[in-house]
């Protein structure tokens, strides 16, 4: 009875042998997939929630600058339509600034690191882009004509920031973007 109970106790010793020797064998390489599997869903998760918001607000920022030069010489004089285009074109930007900042996951995060601009700079462009769209189609006056550009040099300062060349921005550039603003070479 003994030699039973051993001989059972053996065979039930060398089933689970059998089953777990092999697992633990292949045990580091399950470890290194789940590890690789985590990684690529990590991965994954920081190129769409940080990387592509934080993208896309740079390209809008590049469109304002390019409308910048677009609407450079927008004044009373063009046509209504477009002074209305420009008008639409300007307060979309403005959304469009605030929308792609407000995309970005951990932005005060991300700020501290000089990966994207102050909320207060692109708040004070936002802004800009409002009054100087406000402005496009005002009086024709002194004053108006001042307003707008008071508007279009806002914006050229809080530009300076949102461009993001934190090594490069002299009192220089600045000037040259507020000269651009007003319209002057």
């Amino acid at each position: 009875m003994i030699a039973n109970m051993a001989r059972a106790g053996l065979v039930t010793l060398i089933g689970i042998l059998s089953v777990w020797v092999p697992t633990l064998l292949f045990a580091p390489a399950i470890v290194g997939a789940v590890i690789g599997a985590a990684m690529v869903v990590v991965g994954y998760a920081v190129l769409k929630l940080v990387l592509e918001p934080v993208q896309e607000q740079r390209k809008v920022i590049g469109r304002v600058v390019a409308a910048q030069s677009n609407f450079a010489n927008v004044n009373w004089l063009w046509s209504v339509e477009k002074q209305l285009e420009a008008t639409d074109a300007l307060r979309l930007l403005s959304g469009e600034l605030q929308g792609a900042s407000r995309a970005v996951l951990l932005y005060d995060i991300a700020t501290s690191l000089r990966f994207v601009p102050s909320r207060n700079a692109v708040k004070r462009a936002s802004d800009a882009l409002i009054g100087w769209s406000n402005t496009v189609s005002g009086p024709d006056t002194a004053e108006g004509e001042a307003l707008m550009r008071g508007f279009r040099r806002d914006l050229a300062r809080s530009m300076v920031e949102l461009n993001m060349d934190w090594a490069m921005k002299t009192t220089a550039e600045e000037d040259l973007w507020v000269a651009l603003a007003e319209g002057r070479p």
